[in-house]
């Protein structure tokens, strides 16, 4: 469904790709568009025009929805993962933790 290098693809393909697998994921569930569309809140058209590719945009809050109905929330965290710390940041946290820590007698 997607190619290996995303960025060769239009914004409306990756869309339409995203479109055809929230479809999958709704036939495995074994929803209909109806009750998927009731489950998520939004109408059944913008459900039919989002599977078929025919809508060349979703708001966010409609994909939301969707995900969250398929229970498919998860995955969302892996978008935009946190940041790794910077060595800077890293080094500086190193230097204040002690080597050793020595008791008094």
């Amino acid at each position: 469904m997607f190619e290996d290098d995303l960025y060769a693809q239009s914004n409306s393909s990756i869309i339409a790709g995203l479109g055809k697998r929230v479809r999958e994921y709704r036939m495995k569930a074994q929803l209909t568009q109806e009750e998927l569309a009731a489950k998520a809140g939004i109408s059944v058209l913008t459900l039919k025009k989002f599977e078929s590719a025919k809508a060349a945009n979703i708001n966010m809050q409609s994909f939301l929805a969707i995900l969250r109905a398929l229970q498919q929330l998860e995955p969302i965290g892996n978008i935009l993962p946190e940041l790794p710390v910077p060595p800077s940041v890293l080094r500086q946290y190193q230097e204040k933790t002690p080597k050793r820590i020595r008791h008094g007698k």
